[in-house]
C-alpha cells in the first residue's frame, strides 16, 4: 500500500493487490475524506507466464441485451482500456500498444499496431533522453518493474519488491537482505554490475543460466531459496514451487534437457573407456550434481551429513515423442538418472552399468586403496540379481536414466553400440 499525499488535497492511497508469488493482480486507489474511504479498482493486469500488459478501469465491454433479441442489443467494445508490453531479452519493457488497430491502407487487411509508450534504456535502466516516450503514464519499464515517479521524477526510482532501485548511478537505495551470500559486493549493487547480462527478479538475488548453475557458490540461504532461471527466450522465469509445509519444489525440466544435450556429447568421446567415466561420475567429480555448490541440486542435499534434505525436483519432458514425468525427486535422485543417461551414451553395458553403481555403493564408506571384493560377494544375491549391489531406487532411477537415452538416440540419430560388458566378465572370471 502507498499513499501520497499532495499540499492542499486529501490523501490518496494505492492498494497492491498480489498472489501468493508477489505478482500484483489488481491496484485499487481511493480519496481519503473526512467521513469514508472509497476504494475504486484502476487496474488489473494480463498474465501469462509473466506480466503481459494490463486493463484500465473503464470496462473493455459493456452488453445490453433486449428480450427476445432483436436490432436493439447492443454490443460495445470501448477502446484504449488495454495495453500490452513488448520486452527486451532482459525482460524491459521496450514498448507498449494499446488495443486499437490502425489502418495502413484502404484494404480490410492491412492494419499496425498502436504505439502508447517507448522505452529505451542506458545499461543501468536511465531512460534515453529524447528516446523515450510515454503518452499513457504507463508506469513499468526498466526489468518489468513498477516506476515510483513521486519523489525523484519519472523513470528515476523502480520498486524492486525487496527493495527501491535508482537506475542513475545503477544503486539500490538500501542494503541487500542477503548480502552476506555475496561478501565480494557491495550491499547496494545491482546486477553484479552487469545489467546486460544478469537480471534481480526481485532485489534480493539472481539466478542465471538453463543449466542450473549459479552464479555464486555461497547458494545454501535459510530465508529465500526461490530460483530463477534464463529460459529459451532469454528471459528470466521462476521455477519454483513452495508446498504447504514450506518445503521446496523446483521444476527442472529445461535444465534436465540442457544438461542432457550438453553432456550426451561428452559422453559418447568416452565410448567404452570406464576409467574416463568413473573419474566424471564419482563423488565430488564433474556429474556429481548433487555435490556440485555451484549447482541448483545442491540446495536439495545436506553435503557435510551426505543425505538428501526436503527439497524435492520434479520435471515432465518428451524424447522422441515419448512423455514423461517424475515428481518427488531427490538430489540423489536426479544424479542417479543422469548417470544412466550419460553411461549409456558412452556406450556401456547395463549390466557394466549396475554393478559399477553397485560396488561403488557397497564400498563408499571405505577407503579406495583397500577395495577388494571377496568370493562371498562376488557368488553372492548382491552381485547376481539388481539392484547388484544398489540401493533399490537408485538402481531403479539408474534404469530410468538408460532408457530415457535410448529415446534421446534414437531422436537424434545416434548409434550408441554397446561396448562388451567388461566388468561383468571380469567378475565372472573371478568367479572361476
Amino acid at each position: 500500500m502507498k499513499t501520497v499525499t499532495t499540499t492542499g488535497q486529501d490523501p490518496e492511497t494505492t492498494v497492491y493487490m498480489r498472489d501468493a508469488n508477489g505478482k500484483v493482480l489488481a491496484i485499487y486507489n481511493n480519496i481519503d475524506t473526512e467521513d469514508k474511504w472509497t476504494f475504486k479498482l484502476n487496474e488489473w493486469f494480463v498474465y501469462g507466464s509473466q506480466s503481459h500488459g494490463r486493463f484500465s478501469t473503464v470496462k473493455p465491454y459493456d452488453l445490453t441485451f433486449n428480450f427476445p433479441l432483436n436490432t436493439d442489443s447492443i454490443f460495445i467494445r470501448s477502446l484504449r482500456f488495454k495495453e500490452y508490453e513488448l520486452k527486451d531479452h532482459l525482460g524491459n519493457v521496450r514498448v507498449v500498444i494499446d488495443d486499437v488497430k490502425r489502418r495502413n491502407s484502404f484494404s480490410l487487411f492491412d492494419f499496425s499496431a498502436n504505439p502508447i509508450a517507448v522505452n529505451n534504456f542506458y545499461p543501468f535502466g536511465m531512460m534515453q533522453e529524447g528516446r523515450s516516450v510515454n503518452t499513457s503514464g504507463y508506469r513499468y519499464g526498466f526489468n518489468g518493474m513498477e516506476m515510483d515517479n513521486e519523489v525523484n521524477g519519472t523513470g528515476n526510482s523502480y520498486d524492486f519488491v525487496a527493495r527501491m532501485y535508482d537506475p542513475r548511478v545503477g544503486r539500490f537505495y538500501s542494503i541487500d537482505p542477503l548480502m552476506s551470500k555475496y561478501p565480494s559486493m557491495s550491499p547496494y549493487v545491482g546486477f553484479a554490475d552487469n545489467p546486460v547480462l544478469f537480471v534481480d527478479p526481485d532485489g534480493r538475488e539472481f539466478y542465471v543460466n538453463n543449466l542450473g548453475q549459479f552464479t555464486d557458490e555461497q547458494i545454501k540461504n535459510p530465508d529465500d531459496k526461490t530460483v530463477y532461471m534464463l529460459n529459451e527466450k532469454g528471459k528470466y522465469e521462476s521455477i519454483t514451487t513452495i508446498t504447504k509445509n514450506g518445503s521446496y519444489v523446483y521444476d527442472v525440466s529445461k535444465i534436465m534437457m540442457n544438461i542432457f544435450k550438453v553432456n550426451a556429447e561428452k559422453a559418447q568421446k568416452i565410448q567404452g573407456d570406464y576409467i574416463d567415466y568413473k573419474d566424471y561420475v564419482q563423488t565430488d567429480a564433474v556429474w556429481d550434481y548433487k555435490g556440485r555448490n555451484d549447482m541448483i541440486f545442491i540446495l536439495g542435499y545436506d553435503k557435510e551429513n551426505k543425505v538428501n534434505n526436503d527439497t524435492r525436483f520434479e520435471f515432465s519432458i518428451a524424447i522422441n515423442g515419448v512423455k514423461t514425468s517424475r515428481k518427488n525427486l531427490t538430489s540423489s535422485d536426479f544424479g542417479n538418472i543422469h548417470g544412466g543417461f550419460v553411461g549409456n551414451q558412452a556406450g556401456f553395458a547395463d549390466i557394466d552399468l549396475f554393478l559399477g553403481a553397485g560396488i561403488a555403493e557397497m564400498y563408499k564408506d571405505s577407503n579406495p586403496f583397500e577395495f577388494d571384493l571377496t568370493i562371498d560377494q562376488v557368488d553372492s544375491f548382491i552381485y547376481s540379481y539388481p539392484p547388484y549391489g544398489d540401493e533399490k531406487r537408485d538402481f531403479e532411477m539408474n534404469n530410468y536414466g538408460i532408457g530415457l537415452s535410448r529415446q534421446w538416440s534414437k531422436e537424434h540419430g545416434i548409434d550408441t553400440k554397446e561396448n562388451f560388458p567388461v566388468i561383468k566378465s571380469i567378475m565372472d572370471n573371478f568367479k572361476l
